[in-house]
């Protein structure tokens, strides 16, 4: 863990701090973070042209992901064309500009019929990656996954000429030597995985989910038959894990343990089909925790969500009452709930603030974060003017940074950062290091939460990422007097 950083002030002698902590719980409203959540499929041909005037009316707002298909049939027995690229490009400028994480399928099948509509020739796929490579490294800050790999029906790595372990692990290679390893892969059976990372990672995938070979350390996985059977629609073979070899398909409860490590450090998501265990919904909240599932799809199938939204939970505390699709969505991928926050005043320049972390939801943060404390001094509101005009030199504001992570599910952890003190409201944060955004907590504060202005922060957490504030993201735990 990071070194905080402490911030000094000048001593006001003779006057003692004291802090008047806010009431906070946890809140069963709809949390809306990055890099989680139910997801829109938007699909494109590659040589269609594209009116995006018209589809930014589409865009649903309260998503932060969106998966783009793009059907590379019409290119299946010919390079890409510059034409061909400029229309991949826009694309992904299109969501990255419309607030987007990606979930990037491109696949020469959309219809069913995988090895139909694939290239007579393995070199060519291979040849399509390398020509796609240098547009998706460019927005690869902005592609969450890069999934399927390109083969199969629906870009499903099934049904498909060029699935066999040799071309799949050919396939993986070639999207790391052209796009690099920054972007997480996914795949969509776990032992597809196996066919990509050698068996002598066996002892250290399973003990700690971990590849010894870094270069293909970032690869997830997708099911898009989750509850459609006991198999998820041959996910899933019949066999225990005793009785077959690592490149062999284990039973559901072999696979799902697999899953279930592999997935603490790289995300898992997919669609949900109908299917009887699909309507219970003890089984359905704890197969998705197990899984660790990051994103759903948020239309398919409609006849299951249906079922979830007129289920209602009993037996989950704070969330009996509520639907089965709701609880769902707010659990998909991370939820992290602030648990506890205790500050000791030390003296008029030093106090201790203790946090205690805990996330709710299926799926590890897979991102770094940083913890900040934020101090509004009251004097602001009297002087605002004053203030603005003297704020960086009288470092009117001060944040205090912490890196930390919550890694797995009900996993608490605690955290002391040691601030210097004015008299003023106190706020917690959280934020992704890479991009600068805010994690929302899901808890509330019940005291005045009487947030901030823009042009009144001195914003020191990195030099190199976005300095605005989401001030509506900060979590209010009381004040200095």
């Amino acid at each position: 863990m990071r070194q905080f950083h402490i911030l000094k002030n000048e001593a006001v002698k003779g006057k003692k701090a004291y802090f008047t902590p806010s009431l906070i719980k946890e809140t069963t409203e709809d949390v809306f973070n990055p890099s989680r959540g139910w997801y829109e499929i938007y699909s494109f041909n590659i040589r269609e042209d594209i009116d995006f005037n018209e589809l930014k009316w589409s865009i649903r707002e309260n998503q932060s992901l969106a998966l783009i298909r793009i059907n590379l049939k019409e290119v299946r027995d010919s390079s890409l064309s510059d034409y061909h690229l400029a229309n991949l490009e826009n694309i992904l400028k299109f969501f990255c500009e419309a607030g987007k994480e990606i979930i990037l399928r491109p696949a020469y099948d959309i219809e069913g019929n995988g090895r139909q509509n694939e290239p007579e020739t393995f070199i060519l796929i291979l040849s399509h990656i390398r020509q796609m490579a240098p547009i998706i490294k460019k927005y690869n800050n902005n592609i969450f996954v890069f999934q399927g790999l390109l083969i199969g029906s629906w870009g499903e790595m099934h049904t498909s000429s060029y699935d066999s372990p040799e071309n799949i692990k050919r396939l993986a290679a070639a999207c790391r030597d052209y796009i690099g390893n920054d972007i997480c892969m996914a795949v969509r059976r776990p032992v597809q995985l196996r066919y990509i990372i050698s068996k002598d990672c066996e002892v250290d995938i399973l003990n700690n989910g971990r590849f010894a070979d870094k270069r293909m350390s970032n690869i997830g996985l997708f099911d898009d038959a989750i509850f459609a059977s006991n198999s998820h629609l041959g996910t899933f073979g019949t066999k225990r894990r005793v009785d077959c070899d690592w490149q062999n398909t284990w039973c559901i409860e072999d696979e799902l343990s697999f899953e279930e490590v592999i997935c603490r450090t790289v995300p898992n998501g997919g669609e949900v089909i109908y299917g009887n265990m699909g309507c219970d919904a003890s089984y359905v909240i704890n197969l998705l925790q197990k899984m660790h599932i990051s994103y759903l799809n948020c239309a398919y199938d409609k006849k299951l969500l249906d079922i979830w939204k007129n289920t209602l939970i009993d037996n989950y505390g704070i969330w009996n009452g509520i639907s089965l699709y709701n609880y769902v969505g707010m659990h998909i991928g991370y939820r992290i709930v602030v648990r506890k926050v205790d500050v000791k005043v030390k003296s008029r320049t030093c106090a201790y603030v203790k946090v205690k972390l805990e996330n709710v939801g299926f799926a590890p943060m897979y991102e770094s974060t940083e913890l900040a404390l934020i101090l509004q001094p009251n004097n602001i509101e009297k002087n605002a003017e004053k203030a603005k005009e003297n704020i960086k030199d009288n470092k009117m504001h001060q944040i205090v940074i912490g890196e930390y992570t919550v890694k797995f599910k009900s996993a608490e952890a605690s955290l002391k950062i040691q601030i210097p003190i004015k008299e003023g409201k106190l706020y917690l944060g959280m934020r992704r290091k890479k991009d600068g955004k805010w994690i929302k907590f899901a808890t509330k504060s019940i005291a005045d939460n009487n947030l901030i202005k823009d042009n009144d922060i001195i914003d020191s957490i990195s030099n190199n990422k976005e300095t605005d504030i989401d001030y509506e993201r900060l979590l209010y735990i009381g004040c200095f007097t």
